[in-house]
């Protein structure tokens, strides 16, 4: 039998929202009815566990956008991060955004 793991809480300062706007492509009186996937990639090779930087289950952000928490990002990587929803009127779109991570 394993021992249980305890785990900590991160830290405030560690985590970055990337936020997704899909008003641009919803339209008015549209919102998102399901968010279907989040998917992160590392470009650089530096991060080989990239999806471990997902910090909990992406959130509906008002009627058209979506929230999704990055914990620790590896310093020189450059991710592509993913998310895919479903509208109300039935449409599906996904938004990718391109994140450098730098020494501040």
């Amino acid at each position: 039998m394993t021992t249980p793991q305890r785990l900590l809480p991160v830290p405030p300062e560690a985590l970055i929202p990337v936020e997704f706007d899909f008003s641009p492509f919803a339209g008015a009186g549209v919102s998102i009815s399901a968010i279907k996937s989040i998917a992160i990639v590392a470009n650089n090779g530096k991060d080989i566990a990239a999806s471990d930087r997902l910090y909990n289950a992406a959130e509906a952000s008002g009627q058209q956008g979506v929230v999704q928490w990055l914990r620790y990002p590896v310093v020189g990587e450059v991710y592509d991060i993913t998310c895919a929803v479903s509208l109300s009127d039935g449409r599906e779109w996904s938004i990718t955004g391109r994140i450098p991570c730098a020494r501040v």
